[in-house]
């Protein structure tokens, strides 16, 4: 009952903190609606993923996705910041969360030389297309 609990008060504070981000973005950013719901139904997806790990006992895994979605997201912000279009920096998060998802696919089945292979072969053609 007081894991449950803890879960709903610190789901409630996110979910706070979401908001406030995505209207911090909507008006003083000048982004569209649509855009600041984005932000925060990726913030709210993350925060599900971390705790459905947490709740496995894979602490480490929770943190690490935690980490890959954080660094996605700050990638869709950039492009967003550096004024983009919408459409590539929603193709460029979504690229790099599939990676990550690709990623702990091939670690489950302890296949830990092939994810990162392709963890590398991902992050150098981003490179690549990035500076190009």
């Amino acid at each position: 009952l007081s894991l449950l609990s803890l879960r709903w008060s610190s789901f409630r504070t996110f979910m706070t903190i979401s908001f406030n981000l995505s209207f911090y973005f909507l008006f003083f950013r000048t982004l569209i609606l649509v855009e600041s719901l984005l932000v925060s139904f990726t913030c709210l997806f993350s925060f599900e993923l971390f705790f459905h790990f947490i709740f496995l006992r894979n602490v480490l895994l929770a943190i690490l996705l935690s980490l890959a979605w954080f660094f996605s997201f700050k990638l869709f912000l950039q492009i967003l910041f550096l004024r983009y279009i919408l459409a590539k920096a929603l193709l460029l998060s979504f690229a790099s969360f599939f990676s990550f998802e690709l990623f702990f696919h091939f670690i489950f089945p302890r296949n830990v030389l092939f994810a990162t292979l392709l963890s590398l072969a991902w992050f150098f053609s981003w490179k690549s297309k990035r500076c190009g």
